[in-house]
């Protein structure tokens, strides 16, 4: 518990504030659980069994990727340790972190995209909504912070849409073809 300051200091300067929280929260949690353990004291078997409480139905019954997380949080505290020579030996080592995937989405069919149009085209709002998701691949969160100057229609045939994000995540920022009957909705009163 009393590295755990120092800790979160560190995190604030290497991670996103979200994940900042996490990792404090996570390593927390852990020191919660070894409470009467020394640092030099905790051992490969003290995590798993800690692991084994998270993931199990009895205890916390947590999905894979929460407590993937959470093990990675645990390896990045180790590792501070270590490169501080807190501690000389790293009980994490043994630790299995496996990386879960997402489960990819669900796709529409030709039939389902014809119904979802034909019963968005009586709103031109809703229906410019679902031109945008079929055709850009967008993310609802991205779609909340589009405006007009992401919009560009100079050319009336050959639409474009600016998907922008801040901060880390500009990584992510492209420019999108839109259908040429994108204007025609778009420019609706």
């Amino acid at each position: 518990m009393q590295t755990l300051v120092a800790f979160q200091a560190f995190l604030a300067e290497k991670y996103a504030p979200k994940t900042a929280k996490m990792y404090f929260g996570d390593v927390r949690e852990l020191s919660i659980f070894l409470k009467n353990k020394k640092l030099k004291e905790i051992t490969s078997h003290d995590l798993q069994q800690w692991i084994g409480s998270l993931v199990s139905p009895a205890g916390k019954g947590l999905e894979r990727k929460t407590v993937n997380r959470k093990v990675s949080a645990i390896i990045t505290y180790f590792l501070w340790l270590r490169g501080l020579g807190a501690i000389t030996r790293d009980p994490t080592l043994s630790l299995n972190n496996a990386r879960i995937q997402s489960p990819l989405p669900d796709y529409l069919y030709e039939n389902e995209i014809d119904i979802l149009t034909k019963a968005a085209s009586s709103d031109p709002r809703l229906y410019l909504l679902v031109l945008l998701f079929l055709d850009t691949g967008m993310k609802s969160n991205e779609l909340f912070l589009l405006t007009k100057a992401h919009v560009d229609i100079s050319d009336p045939y050959k639409p474009e849409l600016w998907i922008k994000h801040t901060g880390k995540q500009t990584t992510k920022d492209r420019k999108v073809a839109l259908p040429a009957k994108f204007t025609a909705v778009y420019t609706q009163p």
